[in-house]
């Protein structure tokens, strides 16, 4: 499943409408396969101001983000990760093509302004 991060949020096939899942998703995808601590993510989600209830907010919002896209989100004693392969996220790609020298293809995956 391809991830785009390099501009708006992509995931194909699936449209994700509400904003703090957008965030949740980019922040796991930030580190593909590899676990984000609960404690990581409510801080990167609600840096000033966290809910009354973090890690029932957190929860909540994990599972509104695998409704909206199953099988992405896998979940770990520590935390969540996202459970794609790092190659499949954009913004990983982007740096293997960079310091492979192929600039030019590693700019066309950049979708933003």
């Amino acid at each position: 499943m391809r991830v785009g991060i390099l501009g708006p949020l992509q995931i194909s096939g699936v449209s994700i409408a509400a904003a703090r899942v957008r965030v949740l998703l980019v922040r796991l995808a930030l580190d593909p396969g590899r676990v984000v601590t609960t404690e990581r993510l409510i801080d990167d989600l609600w840096p000033d101001d966290p809910p009354e209830h973090p890690m029932a907010a957190l929860q909540s919002l994990v599972s509104r983000a695998r409704r909206q896209a199953p099988g992405l989100i896998a979940s770990h004693p520590a935390g969540y990760l996202l459970d794609v392969p790092r190659e499949e996220v954009d913004a990983h790609a982007f740096e293997r093509l960079v310091r492979a020298g192929e600039a030019a293809e590693a700019l066309r995956l950049w979708r933003g302004p």
